[in-house]
């Protein structure tokens, strides 16, 4: 990704999540990972609230472009680091939708040589339990906003985290490429 498209999506993305600013503490690529990591579940939240989608049937405007939760993925895949790629693997916590998980599980089988190991070590308890604390800080910072949607809307279950990574060390063990 050349540094103007990195930047621009980053500039996207801050406008949609908008939870990360230069005196966090954060690097630039600790700020990008938040960003885009935070993009995803509001995303997904978004999604999953009633109200959100009689908007976008009524007003096409309300939901005109591309997908921010696409282009927060791409921007975690798009580093070969230790903490892009732990920061893609933990993906799995999120209920990811059809188009989402097709997306992850691409990255994820790409980068298998970096990913597997990550995989193996994942720990599906672990990644539920930060799901559930960061559903919890987002409906608390949004009060309101998010009243109709579950846990379970956003967070992946402990058995659908460890079914997943079966899936994707079944399809690496296959040799199993992306579709596109």
């Amino acid at each position: 990704m050349s540094p103007r498209l990195r930047r621009a999506v980053q500039v996207l993305l801050l406008l949609v999540a908008g939870n990360a600013h230069p005196d966090d503490g954060l690097d630039a690529e600790g700020r990008d990972l938040k960003i885009a990591q935070n993009t995803i579940l509001m995303r997904i939240m978004t999604f999953a609230n009633p109200e959100s989608r009689r908007l976008c049937a009524e007003n096409r405007f309300a939901c005109v472009g591309g997908d921010p939760g696409e282009l927060a993925m791409a921007l975690i895949a798009a580093r070969d680091t230790p903490r892009s790629l732990s920061a893609l693997t933990n993906l799995l916590r999120l209920r990811l939708d059809a188009a989402y998980a097709e997306g992850l599980d691409c990255y994820v089988l790409t980068k298998q040589l970096q990913t597997r190991p990550l995989l193996l070590r994942a720990d599906p308890e672990r990644l539920r339990a930060e799901c559930t604390e960061e559903f919890e800080r987002a409906v608390k910072s949004h009060r309101g906003l998010f009243d109709q949607v579950t846990i379970d809307q956003a967070c992946a279950t402990t058995a659908m985290i460890k079914a997943h990574i079966g899936d994707l060390l079944d399809a690496m063990d296959r040799n199993e490429r992306c579709p596109f």
